[in-house]
């Protein structure tokens, strides 16, 4: 699956699919997004608005994100 190989703070592969999760490294102040797995991708939503809208990505799509994170070091 594509998310195996995600740094710890991004990985999904333990999630419940639909389990919404955000990074240990949000700030206190809560403004953050999370994500859950949903299928063969990604939900991504704004903490804040948790019944707000999502943002879907395909499991290529999050593995592009994740490895530019790497590649550029992006904390």
């Amino acid at each position: 699956m594509f998310w195996k190989r995600a740094p710890k703070a991004l990985r999904l592969m333990d999630q419940p699919e639909g389990e919404y999760i955000k990074s240990p490294l949000s700030s206190p102040a809560g403004n953050c997004v999370e994500v859950a797995r949903d299928g063969d991708g990604v939900k991504v939503r704004d903490s804040k608005d948790p019944q707000g809208p999502s943002l879907h990505f395909t499991g290529p799509e999050w593995r592009a994100f994740v490895d530019g994170i790497e590649t550029f070091n992006i904390r």
